[in-house]
């Protein structure tokens, strides 16, 4: 019996795996060194995880600009609203993370590292400013790095949607594979039998 022999990476996929690594540590000491010149607490910070998904795997839904952007936007804003409404604490913490991963699904913005984003707001009591810096400059940072990043080590292969499709306020679904719009000629049904009016006369 023949044994299942494991698949090697080739040279080429060696070399996009050792881009995206370099690139996310680039990512990260650039985010270490702007917390430390904005003297802001690199605990506070949502993006760590992000920069990992979005460097190292930039193929995937999650890491394209529409769910790196919508999705820690839209779970800091339901991390501020359910904080601002009863307050700072664990069960505010765990209904802002319910929130923003059922807004993250319905907006097709689902992007796992932003659910930090309403754990950090709620058990902080963080103001709204948190949604503008770090949240909103942060995303769009990443998003301009992962483009000048990917575009230079991959030559043009992010983002893998359309820039109107990333932005569009709600994209689409593409159509069910095999799916057809079944015209009924004039004349009849598609089978060929006589098509009925109102008054129950054949058309």
């Amino acid at each position: 019996m023949a044994r299942h022999r494991p698949e090697t990476l080739d040279r080429k996929s060696l070399i996009m795996i050792a881009a995206g690594a370099v690139g996310g540590g680039v990512a990260i000491a650039i985010m270490e060194l702007l917390s430390a010149q904005l003297t802001y607490p690199l605990a506070s910070i949502p993006f760590a995880t992000s920069i990992v998904l979005v460097m190292g795997s930039p193929e995937a839904k999650p890491a394209q600009p529409r769910a790196l952007v919508g999705g820690h936007l839209l779970s800091a804003l339901a991390g501020l609203m359910v904080v601002k409404a009863v307050g700072p604490g664990p069960f505010a913490a765990a209904s802002a993370v319910c929130l923003a991963m059922a807004a993250m699904h319905l907006s097709r913005t689902f992007h796992p590292p932003a659910g930090i984003n309403p754990l950090l707001i709620a058990l902080g009591d963080l103001p709204w400013t948190f949604l503008l810096v770090p949240v909103a400059a942060g995303a769009l940072l990443l998003l301009a790095f992962a483009y000048v990043w990917h575009n230079g080590t991959r030559r043009g292969s992010w983002p893998q949607e359309t820039w109107s499709e990333a932005f569009m306020a709600s994209p689409l679904p593409p159509p069910a594979a095999g799916a057809a719009i079944r015209r009924v000629p004039a004349s009849g049904a598609a089978d060929g039998t006589p098509t009925m009016s109102n008054d129950g006369r054949s058309k």
